[in-house]
């Protein structure tokens, strides 16, 4: 997928701009004093008069039809600036939940579960209802984060409301059946594979395979990864392997590809 170059200068958002217009004769900038001049949650616009195309600092984009005069250009501009504000905002971690505090304690840590910390006597979980909430926080965090410093996490945190909000009663990671580390699966998939073991599926020829739906309607198909070609053995009966354990790798009831260990 095209994307800014970064960091982001001017130049290289025209650049991506001009990728993706048809005419980039008819390109030419919306300036908005406030969004070009932040060095955090700013970027800068422009528009040929059909398209508008947005690109922040941080690597977003928006593209949207042009609204066809000077006033609501600038109005779109200060939307997604508002926006990207709010997705840069500063967290305190006081202001957290119990459990975002012990998930946020856990990786600054570097230890591998909330459990981990708590034997620590660094903080309290109450039940056992709280520690699979404070996984589950985890757990979410780390599918986000691009690396492990503390930073990230309230930066993904900031970014996305809804893994600010308190965890369901219901929520019930289990222990990867591979290394151990708590996953997400629910009771249809009680025995899923952790994100990091799901990346290293192979099949019965031991070439690295990877599940996919093969429409927007469902369908699955497995490829291998090296060169994409169709794993037939894979496709039809589901089965792969990760560090020898045996799994099952298929369509998953809502769309999405599940792997989960076989019982032994």
């Amino acid at each position: 997928m095209d994307k800014p170059q970064m960091p982001l200068t001017r130049d290289s958002a025209r650049a991506y701009a001009m990728r993706r217009c048809s005419d980039g004769s008819a390109m030419f900038e919306v300036v908005h004093g406030e969004f070009n001049s932040d060095e955090i949650a700013g970027g800068y616009a422009f528009t040929t008069g059909e398209l508008l195309i947005i690109v922040g600092r941080d690597g977003g984009w928006m593209h949207a039809e042009d609204p066809g005069h000077a006033a609501a250009r600038l109005a779109e501009v200060d939307q997604y600036f508002a926006r990207s504000r709010h997705r840069h905002r500063k967290l305190e971690f006081a202001e957290l939940t119990v459990w975002h505090q012990a998930a946020i304690r856990t990786i600054e840590l570097g230890l591998p579960r909330v459990e981990s910390f708590a034997i620590l006597g660094s903080t309290v979980m109450a039940t056992p209802l709280d520690l699979a909430k404070a996984n589950y926080v985890l757990i979410l965090l780390r599918r986000y984060m691009r690396d492990s410093e503390v930073s990230t996490a309230f930066r993904v945190l900031a970014s996305d409301d809804h893994l600010l909000r308190a965890p369901l009663d219901e929520v019930c990671p289990h222990d990867c059946p591979v290394c151990g580390l708590p996953t997400l699966g629910g009771p249809r998939y009680a025995r899923a594979l952790c994100d990091e073991c799901n990346g290293k599926t192979i099949c019965v020829h031991g070439r690295r395979v990877k599940g996919y739906n093969t429409s927007l309607g469902g369908g699955f198909e497995a490829a291998h990864v090296n060169d994409e070609s169709v794993c037939a053995d894979t496709t039809a009966n589901g089965r792969c392997w990760v560090e020898g354990l045996a799994c099952d790798m298929g369509e998953a009831k809502f769309g999405g590809v599940y792997v989960q260990a076989l019982p032994v």
